[in-house]
């Protein structure tokens, strides 16, 4: 199998020891306790609609917005498995969509940016997952989650 197909394919559990380097994507500086779980306000969109918090959700969705519409400048590829892209422009109304649905928590799929060689995967509680092949664009990576705004708190395979 090519690496190009080991890269879609891998799980973020795995991606380490197959060889990839992970980055951890969050609004959060640090992996949270259980305790500061606790204290924290909401952790997806329906959460933060119900109690009141939307316009706050909305300021860190437009944050993952940012760095993901970064990673895109030169195109995007919907993830199908196994290994199939689907190409996406990051200017269409598709791709938008696809974007906050995810971020939103209601349809769970991966995009690969074909410019940096790079996987997400949408996660869960305002984190989500970079594979990259390897070290090479990592800090560039990691700047771009700086300037929206965001935090790499995970990082393995470097």
């Amino acid at each position: 199998m090519s690496d190009f197909r080991r890269l879609l394919a891998c799980e973020v559990d795995e991606a380490a020891s197959a060889g990839f380097v992970l980055l951890g994507v969050s609004a959060f500086d640090h992996v949270l306790t259980e305790a500061e779980c606790a204290d924290v306000p909401f952790f997806f969109h329906r959460q933060a609609r119900e109690r009141g918090q939307e316009a706050e959700f909305l300021v860190i969705e437009r944050r993952f917005i940012a760095m993901l519409d970064s990673l895109a400048k030169d195109g995007a590829a919907l993830v199908h498995r196994p290994a199939r892209l689907m190409p996406l422009r990051a200017d269409a109304a598709r791709y938008r969509a696809f974007v906050r649905r995810s971020l939103r928590e209601k349809f769970t799929s991966d995009l690969y940016f074909p410019e940096f060689g790079v996987r997400w995967i949408f996660g869960f509680d305002m984190t989500h997952w970079i594979i990259l092949p390897d070290a090479t664009r990592a800090d560039e990576v990691k700047a771009l989650a700086q300037a929206a705004g965001l935090h790499i708190h995970v990082a393995e395979g470097l």
